[in-house]
Parts: C-alpha cells; sequence; structure tokens
C-alpha cells in the first residue's frame, strides 16, 4: 500500500527544486512581514486609519501592507510604521531556519 501523500511531503519534495524554494521563500517572509506589521499595530491598539493618519498615508497604504501579496515595502515606511506604534525597528541576520 502507497503511503498517503501529505502536504508536508508534497512540499519538502517541491523545495528541492531551487527555483520552487526561492518563490516559495519570498512569498513566506513577505507574510511574516505582513503579520507583523498587523500584529504590531492591533497591540499598539491602533486602527489601519489611526495608523495612517500618524504616518501621513491612507488607511488604504496601511491595509496593503498588512496584505502579503504587497511587495512595496521600504525601510523609511517600516520605520514610520514602528514610531508611529512607539515601536523600534529591529532588522536581524541570523542563522536560516527550516521553512
Amino acid at each position: 500500500m502507497k503511503t498517503p501523500l501529505t502536504l508536508d511531503s508534497v512540499l519538502e519534495e517541491k523545495l528541492q527544486d531551487s527555483e520552487f524554494r526561492e518563490h516559495y521563500e519570498q512569498a513566506y517572509y513577505e507574510f511574516r512581514i505582513a503579520d507583523k506589521i498587523a500584529k504590531a499595530r492591533k497591540s499598539a491598539g491602533l486602527t489601519q486609519k489611526q495608523l495612517a493618519d500618524q504616518i501621513g498615508t491612507t488607511r488604504k497604504t496601511i491595509c496593503r501592507l498588512e496584505n502579503a501579496s504587497n511587495r512595496s515595502y521600504t525601510l523609511q515606511m517600516l520605520h514610520k510604521i514602528a514610531v508611529a506604534m512607539g515601536m523600534e525597528l529591529d532588522i536581524q541576520f541570523r542563522p536560516r531556519e527550516k521553512i
């Protein structure tokens, strides 16, 4: 009897392809950035509109930044967001974790 396919086993096989892996990792990190922005904003007790007003942009822009398919992050924008939430932007380089 064949071992049933699982999402993990299919993903593990696909990640052997370097091009697939590169795209997967890019999407993974984009999701993490968007998720961190949304969680930090909520932790600061701000709505998207309030954050937007504080950094001089629109709620729609904040919504896009919290969407993982967005790719328009700039260091300047991330810094503005952090300051508006009373936080510090911390960018780290560390050993790769297994995705």
